[in-house]
């Protein structure tokens, strides 16, 4: 796998690789906590959850126009009568959040519900896109052809559960909702395109930021949320975006992982060397390292297309 060969310091945390408790400390892969906020509601919905819990952070950092999320191309693929309750119900939402005002606070219970019952909606429209499925229980709601009917058919443990995560979320990222640029939500990249469609939850404070809403967290799942995100960075081959760090949040377990991007592009020896010494690594070395990089993986994905 290209990502895998290009990061070597995320394989060198393993048992059995030389300084494997180096490099593991490096990484922060040690001391990983528990999950702290269980879910309520079956192994079956959780996929749905997770999806809604990206929706649902997002809005701590900025009202979105649902009219222009993935959802919305869910609800344009549908046609006839469900893509016109869909509509109305993106409306609907969008007057919601222009009502609750949702950014950088929490909101009371009543309103929390509200709003996360919508998010679970939103969740089953993307899944129409990324499937191209309409799940058995939508199909029903959406035969209702009208929006009270889609939003009652929500089930309250899936609500129940995407509300302590919000809430948990909304005391755990005070620090953020200080950022001094404007978020980018789901931000593509130019090479998205080359692998059939691709983009991250957001951009916060030249963070590129991913929400796992997981149960069970281990260095390997670390792992892999880097290599994607790391994957995200080698599609924007022009470097629009300015990201200096990686940050991975885990609400089930109330944990940000954030690494500095040098740590992952720069050659293992060489991150050793850099932290041995206190210092900081030459912005323009780490530049050429990931230009380098984007340039053989445009290569890459480009020959798969």
């Amino acid at each position: 796998m290209y990502l895998e060969r290009s990061f070597p310091i995320l394989q060198l945390w393993k048992r059995g690789s030389p300084h494997a408790k180096e490099f593991s400390a490096i990484l922060e892969f040690d001391n990983l906590p528990p999950c702290s906020l269980p879910t309520p509601a079956p192994n079956s919905n959780q996929g749905t959850i997770g999806t809604a819990v990206d929706y649902r952070l997002r809005y701590y950092f900025c009202a979105y126009d649902s009219h222009k999320t993935i959802a919305a191309t869910g609800v344009s693929m549908l046609g006839g009568y469900a893509d016109a309750v869909g509509r109305k119900f993106l409306d609907r939402q969008n007057k919601l959040v222009t009502r609750l005002s949702p950014v950088g606070r929490q909101l009371n219970s009543q309103d929390e519900t509200t709003l996360n019952a919508n998010c679970v909606i939103l969740a089953w429209f993307e899944e129409v896109y990324r499937s191209r499925l309409v799940s058995p229980g939508l199909d029903i709601l959406l035969r209702l052809a009208n929006v009270k009917g889609l939003i009652s058919g929500v089930q309250s443990d899936m609500v129940q559960d995407i509300s302590q995560l919000s809430s948990a979320f909304a005391v755990d990222a005070k620090g953020l909702f200080k950022f001094k640029s404007d978020p980018i939500l789901n931000p593509t990249f130019e090479g998205s395109t080359d692998v059939g469609g691709a983009d991250a939850d957001m951009i916060v404070d030249k963070a590129l930021m991913e929400f796992k809403c997981t149960s069970k967290l281990d260095a390997p799942k670390l792992r892999d949320a880097a290599l994607q995100l790391l994957g995200y960075m080698l599609l924007d081959y022009d470097g629009e975006y300015d990201v200096s760090d990686l940050l991975v949040y885990l609400p089930r377990q109330r944990f940000f992982w954030r690494i500095p991007l040098w740590k992952l592009v720069l050659a293992p020896e060489a991150v050793q060397e850099i932290l041995k010494r206190g210092d900081t690594p030459k912005t323009e070395e780490v530049s050429e390292q990931l230009r380098k990089r984007r340039l053989e993986f445009r290569t890459v994905a480009k020959s798969r297309k």
